[in-house]
């Protein structure tokens, strides 16, 4: 297959291409194939189009991403830090962090609820999230990497709508004040000590990882020249 650009892993998808198959026989796992397959549909010799996941969760990290980017920047003592915006890539990888300091990247998460914060983990909760800031310290050429849980109050429109959701599991008609506060409560955390709301991982840059990145796209554009 002949494409008018070649595959580069968006660092938010190397933990998936960076996968293991189940199988000997297998040289990519099913996991990687399928964000290969979907990144050939998003082709301009294809289909062209990209679609953007978007949820409740998503929702709300994309809504409070400012405020704990402000909250992280005084708990850490940052200073006066702003959300970057500078896209980067290499001959294999492409991305772009949260936060680019002096001396690390530092990338956002924003916990939904406090169920799905880390409170106690000792390490990054989820794989994929290493993969992610191994490239970007390696597209920003920094030595370490952060990567920040924040627990912050839900915004009134999605306090409303699990308000209704619940009213509606509930069969009532219309929605009353108290369910409304008791959604409310249980979706406001600044209240709180800011050492519940917060959590760091660090990640040392791994130059050896990085390459087993590159050898990984180079099997996936062997691949695609297959299909």
């Amino acid at each position: 297959m002949q494409l008018s650009k070649e595959f580069k892993a968006r660092c938010s998808g190397i933990g998936q291409i960076m996968t293991n198959p189940k199988s000997k026989i297998e040289i990519l796992s099913k996991t990687c194939l399928a964000h290969v397959h979907k990144w050939i549909k998003e082709q301009p010799e294809f289909y062209g189009r990209h679609k953007n996941f978007k949820s409740k969760y998503t929702d709300k990290g994309n809504f409070c991403e400012d405020g704990s980017i402000d909250f992280a920047s005084n708990y850490y003592k940052w200073g006066m830090v702003a959300k970057n915006d500078e896209y980067r890539e290499n001959e294999y990888i492409t991305g772009t962090p949260d936060l680019v300091l002096a001396n690390s990247i530092e990338d956002i998460k924003n916990s939904w609820h406090q169920d799905t914060f880390p409170l106690f983990a000792t390490e990054i909760p989820v794989d994929g999230y290493g993969w992610q800031l191994q490239g970007y310290c390696e597209l920003f050429d920094k030595p370490q990497a952060g990567l920040v849980y924040t627990l912050m109050d839900a915004p009134e429109h999605l306090i409303l709508r699990e308000a209704r959701s619940k009213m509606y599991d509930l069969g009532l008609d219309e929605l009353d004040s108290e369910l409304y506060d008791e959604v409310a409560e249980e979706m406001t955390y600044s209240n709180f000590k800011d050492e519940l709301r917060i959590k760091r991982f660090f990640l040392d840059r791994n130059t050896e990882a990085i390459e087993t990145v590159y050898e990984r796209v180079e099997l996936i554009r062997n691949y695609i020249k297959t299909l």
